[in-house]
């Protein structure tokens, strides 16, 4: 379109144009194929059969845990997909749209710093350039209402639903997972300083509840460098936990994560997910070890155990003040919450200007609770709260429109004119 817009309005010569729209031509095909080739050679060279095997499997997952759940708002993730290859690395994180289920892992090239900011705070994503989610962190899981995982390894505080797989996943529950939206204290307000993901995750709960908790201790470990890399003796509690950790800063470096001599995944990318699971308290000590060739030292290892029992309790706090979601589908949320006197809830819908909120058919603003989420005042009483999204910019958007094609009508206009008067003045 560039060429022949050049070609009519800048070069007069009609050989020239000839030769100038067809470089434009031959040069805009060799990219599109070349880039083409590239995309396709380098990671879509598997076959459509396999593909069409893992894709019919990996529907008829999602349609098993579709037709035995009830709950209006839940959410799916997986720890692997068709691209994830032999380090348990390197995912198609945009499957759920593929296959209907609501993740927390997604790709584009249009992020939102917000949710990529919260993501690497609570201990999902390496770096704050992807949204990704490859394993499962109860706590955070658990705010953000992640309720079944297909895993290809055990999620740790899930429950696994039964023996069938699906393309080597299994399907667990979070017995945990809270709804969309939970009552709040009005110090979820407060920016929260922490010195790591754990600590993060303690001042986030204890923000929510109004009172201190300590969720996560820290572990004791036992670090030793070696020629291959780095390795730490972490030490299990005496009590029904889980045990966390992640290694920083690992990326720069060509590294495989092994916990107790089993490989877990290729750790060292911009790309490589942050929190992995070390293990429970059935084993006295376990070994988590980077395995590799380091090109950045001082690589150190953070380990932290989830309380269980403590954990429990603040979930049921929680989940006695949560709303009851009825409706949702693409741009609209209804559901329900009654408040025993004027609340402050959180629903975990990111913030956005689109969003108009409406609570018992009143128009209301929402607010941002710490830097993402959505924040609504609620009165004592049965509160029915609808959330309508209007893409920001629409009506501008339109009014720009119809001004483009207003111009380029009276432009079309124009030229014909003259293109008359110039053809009278020639005879």
């Amino acid at each position: 379109m560039a060429a022949v817009f050049l070609s009519s309005f800048v070069i007069n010569r009609r050989k020239l144009n000839y030769v100038f729209v067809t470089g434009c031509c031959i040069f805009t095909c060799a990219e599109l194929f070349y880039g083409s080739y590239q995309t396709f050679a380098g990671g879509y060279g598997g076959s459509a059969a396999a593909f069409n095997q893992y894709a019919s499997e990996e529907q008829r997952a999602v349609t098993a845990i579709q037709d035995n759940e009830a709950q209006t708002f839940y959410r799916t993730d997986q720890t692997s997909s068709w691209r994830t290859n032999a380090q348990h690395f390197f995912g198609n994180f945009n499957e759920g749209m593929a296959y209907g289920f609501m993740p927390l892992s997604s790709y584009s090239s249009t992020y939102n710093r917000s949710i990529m900011y919260f993501y690497n705070r609570s201990g999902y994503s390496s770096c704050n350039r992807l949204i990704t989610w490859c394993e499962p962190i109860l706590t955070s899981d658990t705010l953000l209402g992640i309720k079944y995982v297909l895993g290809d390894i055990a999620a740790l505080g899930y429950t696994q639903n039964d023996s069938e797989t699906y393309n080597g996943k299994s399907v667990y529950t979070n017995p945990y997972a809270l709804e969309l939206g939970y009552r709040v204290s009005d110090s979820i307000q407060d920016s929260i300083k922490a010195d790591n993901t754990f600590e993060y995750q303690n001042v986030l709960l204890s923000r929510i509840v109004g009172h201190d908790v300590q969720c996560y201790k820290p572990c004791s470990s036992v670090k030793e460098a070696n020629e291959s890399g780095y390795s730490w003796k972490v030490s299990s509690p005496q009590m029904n936990s889980i045990i966390y950790g992640y290694c920083a800063p690992a990326q720069g470096n060509d590294l495989e994560l092994y916990i107790d001599g089993n490989l877990r995944t290729y750790y060292s990318q911009w790309s490589s997910y942050k929190t992995f699971q070390v293990g429970t308290n059935d084993a006295a000590e376990h070994t988590v070890e980077l395995r590799g060739t380091v090109n950045r030292d001082n690589i150190d290892g953070t380990f932290y155990y989830l309380d269980l029992a403590e954990f429990q309790d603040v979930i049921d706090e929680i989940s006695q003040h949560q709303v009851h979601t009825t409706e949702l589908k693409d741009g609209y949320v209804k559901c329900e919450y009654t408040a025993d006197e004027s609340e402050q809830l959180l629903l975990t819908v990111p913030y956005d200007c689109g969003w108009q909120i409406y609570v018992n058919g009143q128009k209301t603003d929402a607010h941002k609770l710490q830097h993402i989420f959505t924040g609504i005042d609620v009165s004592a009483g049965k509160n029915v709260i609808e959330m309508k999204f209007r893409l920001p910019g629409y009506k501008k958007g339109i009014l720009f429109s119809i001004c483009g094609i207003l111009l380029y009508s009276v432009s079309l206009i124009f030229f014909n004119r003259l293109n008359l008067y110039r053809r009278s003045e020639k005879e």
